[in-house]
């Protein structure tokens, strides 16, 4: 399956979860909604920093500043993550937690507005089908590994 396709599905994914978020939930529907939110980002984001970056780096003009700021907005969208886990661990459902988590639903469509706009047109068109539809398979293959190493844990 072309790479392209299964990043998109994961982007619609993820938008799906992000538009739940958006639209009023109570501190109990996001303490549903972040597993599979926290799930899909961290599949995507390690995805894009082992193999496609790495892949696309000399792609284009600009490729490398491009990947580097993905790579801050990943970081940041980690760590934002991962504070909310924190708090939703502790159950203090603060008044800063909804502010917390638009702030985060923001830089996650801004990451996925950036690959949308930006970088899949440009491997659309540099890079062939079969290359794109190997690195698909690596893609899958990645993520069956991320959930089984996390199935052991």
């Amino acid at each position: 399956m072309d790479v392209l396709s299964i990043i998109k599905k994961d982007h619609d994914q993820i938008c799906c979860l992000l538009d739940s978020l958006s639209s009023g939930m109570s501190l109990e529907d996001f303490h549903s909604i972040l597993p599979p939110l926290s799930a899909a980002l961290s599949d995507l984001m390690r995805f894009e920093a082992e193999y496609l970056f790495p892949e696309v780096q000399d792609l284009f003009v600009g490729s490398e500043q491009f990947i580097g700021n993905a790579l801050k907005n990943q970081k940041k969208i980690l760590d934002d993550l991962e504070q909310l886990r924190s708090v939703m661990r502790s159950k203090d459902g603060g008044s800063g937690i909804k502010t917390a988590i638009l702030d985060m639903v923001r830089l996650v469509r801004a990451h996925i507005d950036d690959q949308r706009d930006l970088l899949i047109p440009r491997i659309r068109k540099l890079i062939p089908t079969q290359e794109r539809e190997d690195l698909g398979e690596v893609f899958i293959e990645s993520k069956q590994e991320i959930r089984a190493t996390a199935a052991i844990l």
